[in-house]
């Protein structure tokens, strides 16, 4: 479909890819599990609340939403632990970490940021030991490339957009290590991440005679 635009920039792909310019690739959007890998170093502690691929169930407190039933595209996301339960702190983490490994991710050549999708949320009872982090891991060592702590404060889960710089890795292969935590005192902590897209400079294919259609 030559109207197709997939970044929504107001130009279709078929142009864009004709002139070059940015591309938008969706890696991962979990409407399908690509080969998450949870707790891949078996450490993990966290009794309930654990990272799954899953259709999310609304939960709230006190008029703050911790978990919403929207995901950024489709019905699907990363979540820590998809059910609602029978209160707000049925499934959320509970009593330590939980981490998940994205299969291996190409970095294409061109390649400039990485997005992704992701909220993090809590109860005024959380403190700087809880978190979320988001870490590269690459043949030759490893970015964080969010790290968010927990206060003691209420904080609803809102959609946010992470954007990193990945044109050091255009070519090779990497993996990203999501982790999250309800590690001091008990809390309420929720956490996930969905649409994980990245941005490409894909260069003109045409020659001096190539008329672009017009817009």
């Amino acid at each position: 479909n030559s109207d197709v635009d997939a970044d929504n920039d107001g130009i279709p792909d078929s142009i864009e890819t004709a002139a070059g310019g940015e591309q938008t690739l969706t890696l991962d959007n979990f409407e399908t599990n690509q080969g998450w890998t949870i707790n891949p170093n078996g450490s993990d502690t966290a009794t309930t609340g654990q990272w799954e691929v899953g259709n999310p169930e609304a939960t709230s407190s006190g008029g703050n939403q911790m978990q919403p039933d929207t995901t950024t595209s489709g019905t699907q996301a990363l979540v820590t632990q998809a059910a609602a339960g029978s209160s707000v702190g049925s499934f959320d983490i509970d009593s330590g970490t939980t981490s998940a490994l994205s299969p291996a991710i190409q970095v294409s050549t061109g390649a400039r940021d990485l997005t992704l999708r992701y909220y993090f949320a809590h109860l005024n009872n959380a403190s700087s030991e809880d978190f979320l982090r988001i870490t590269l891991l690459s043949g030759s060592g490893s970015e964080i490339l969010l790290q968010e702590s927990g206060t003691a404060s209420n904080r609803s889960a809102t959609w946010l957009t992470l954007n990193a710089d990945v044109s050091s890795y255009a070519g090779s292969s990497v993996q990203l290590l999501i982790e999250a935590a309800d590690a001091g005192s008990g809390s309420l902590v929720e956490a996930g991440v969905d649409d994980i897209e990245v941005v490409t400079f894909v260069a003109a294919n045409f020659d001096a005679d190539t008329v672009l259609p017009a817009l």
